[in-house]
C-alpha cells in the first residue's frame, strides 16, 4: 500500500505534466523553447518542487536533492535550475545557510535556466527572486514583468512581484498583486500565506488576521501562516496570541522561531524570557550562522537601539536579504528618525 506522500506526489506529477505544455503555449507571447523532457528528470523536478512547497528547512534541504537528480539526468532541464535556485534563496530566507553561501549558487543556477531557455516563466521568477533578494531593484521589478507577461497564471511569479513591490514600497499595488496569485491558484498554500504577509507590510492588521483565519481553516499546520499572523498580533497588541503563533514556527530549535518568540516575549513585556532567547542566539551565532539582521530585530524589541542599530549595520554589510523589508518594516519604526537608519537606507537606493 502506497503512503500518502507517495500518492500526492504521483498526482502532482500527472497534473503538472497536462498543464505545463498548455499553459506554456497558451501563456507566452514568445514560442516555447522545444527541449523533450526525459521522464525520470521530469519525475525528480516535480518531486523537488512538491517538497519545496511544503516550507521547511527540511523541504528545501530535500529539493535540493531532487533538483540535482534532475540536472544529473538532463543538464539541459531550465526548470531544473529554477528550482535549485529557488532552494539556495529559501535556505538563506529561513536562516540555515548565509546569503555568502547561497546567493552565488542561486545565481548560477537561477541564469543557467534564463540561458536555457529565456521563454520559460519560471526562470525569470527565479531570476527576479535572486535580483530582489540580492537587492537590485530594479532587476527584480523586470525580470518579475516577464516572468508574468510569459504565464500570466504563474502563481509563484505573481507572488514574489508582490513581495518586490513591498521592497520598493508600493504596497497597494503588492497587495493587488498578491491576490492575483491568489486569483490563478487559489490552493497554493504558499500565495495564500503571503496575502497575510503584503497585508502586514501594508500595515492593514486586521485585514491579515481576517485573511489567516480563513487559511487556517483550510490548512491549520501551514507554518508559513503562522509566522506572519504571529508578526502582525505583535504589532496589534495581543503578545499571547503572538507567541503562540511564533512557537509554530520552524522546529523548535531553529534561528527563525527564537527569534520571532523572543521578539514577541519582549512585546508582551516578558523581558527574562526574551533576553534568554537571545543569549541562546547569541551563543550560536559564536559557533554558526545566526542573522545578525535576527539579532538586531530583537534587540531592538528589548530597547537596546544602540546595539539594534551596530547589528543592522553588520547585517547590511553581510548582505542580508532581509533589507528586502526595510523601508517597510513596522518592528523598524522605533529607528526611523535615527540619522544611522537613514543613512543606511539612502545605501539601498530604493526607487522611488
Amino acid at each position: 500500500m502506497k503512503h500518502s506522500i507517495e500518492v500526492q506526489e504521483e498526482v502532482a506529477r500527472e497534473v503538472v505534466q497536462q498543464i505545463q505544455t498548455k499553459l506554456a503555449v497558451a501563456s507566452s507571447p514568445h514560442p516555447p523553447t522545444l527541449h523533450p523532457i526525459n521522464q525520470e528528470a521530469n519525475d525528480a523536478y516535480l518531486r523537488g518542487r512538491f517538497v519545496f512547497n511544503q516550507f521547511t528547512e527540511q523541504g528545501f534541504t530535500r529539493a535540493i536533492d531532487y533538483f540535482n537528480q534532475a540536472i544529473a539526468i538532463d543538464p539541459q532541464f531550465a526548470s531544473a535550475y529554477s528550482g535549485l535556485s529557488d532552494s539556495y534563496n529559501f535556505l538563506i530566507i529561513t536562516n540555515v545557510i548565509p546569503p555568502n553561501e547561497g546567493f552565488p549558487k542561486a545565481r548560477i543556477a537561477a541564469q543557467r535556466a534564463v540561458e536555457l531557455d529565456g521563454s520559460l516563466s519560471e526562470a525569470h521568477t527565479s531570476l527576479g527572486l535572486l535580483e530582489m533578494n540580492t537587492r537590485h531593484w530594479k532587476e527584480g521589478l523586470s525580470e518579475f514583468q516577464k516572468a508574468v507577461a510569459l504565464n500570466p497564471s504563474n502563481s509563484t511569479a505573481h507572488r514574489w512581484y508582490a513581495a518586490c513591490l513591498v521592497a520598493v514600497g508600493r504596497v497597494d499595488e503588492a497587495v493587488h498583486e498578491i491576490r492575483e496569485a491568489h486569483r490563478v491558484d487559489p490552493l497554493s498554500m504558499p500565495s495564500n500565506a503571503e496575502i497575510v504577509r503584503d497585508l502586514y507590510y501594508a500595515r492593514r492588521y486586521d485585514q491579515a488576521i481576517e485573511e489567516a483565519h480563513k487559511i487556517e481553516q483550510f490548512d491549520p499546520s501551514f507554518p508559513r501562516t503562522h509566522f506572519w499572523l504571529g508578526r502582525v498580533y505583535a504589532q496589534v497588541g495581543k503578545y499571547s496570541d503572538a507567541i503562540a503563533e511564533a512557537e509554530l514556527v520552524g522546529p523548535p530549535d531553529s534561528t527563525q522561531r527564537l527569534t520571532e518568540t523572543a521578539y514577541a516575549e519582549a512585546r508582551a513585556g516578558r523581558l527574562a524570557d526574551a533576553r534568554s532567547l537571545l543569549t541562546r542566539l547569541e551563543k550560536r551565532s559564536r559557533a554558526g550562522f545566526v542573522p545578525a539582521y535576527d539579532l538586531a530585530i530583537v534587540n531592538l524589541s528589548l530597547g537596546e537601539k544602540d546595539a539594534a542599530l551596530n547589528l543592522l549595520q553588520k547585517a547590511y554589510d553581510e548582505g542580508d536579504w532581509a533589507f528586502i523589508v526595510f523601508a517597510t518594516e513596522p518592528r523598524l519604526d522605533p529607528l526611523r528618525s535615527d540619522p544611522r537608519f537613514q543613512a543606511m537606507l539612502k545605501k539601498l537606493d530604493i526607487p522611488q
